[in-house]
């Protein structure tokens, strides 16, 4: 797993604009250092997930397979023959 995911630990108000622009969102002026504030708490919640290793996740790392398995028998019936 990439160790190299080193991101600056907060965002300017600036920088959530910009986002905020390209995400088509219009914020006042006044809200956005609050806003920068909340998005950086999020953002280094994210970063503490990220450095996982990966012999904690062993178990789920193969290759997802998303079909059901037939079912053998029907719960909760009985056989009447």
């Amino acid at each position: 797993m990439s160790m190299n995911n080193e991101s600056p630990s907060t965002l300017t108000g600036d920088e959530v604009a910009i986002l905020a622009r390209h995400a088509g969102l219009t914020i006042s002026d006044d809200r956005l250092p609050m806003i920068a504030r909340e998005l950086s708490i999020a953002r280094q919640a994210a970063d503490g997930l990220l450095p996982v290793p990966a012999a904690d996740v062993a178990g789920v790392t193969g290759q997802f397979d998303p079909t059901w398995p037939a079912p053998s028998k029907r719960r909760g019936t009985r056989d009447v023959s």
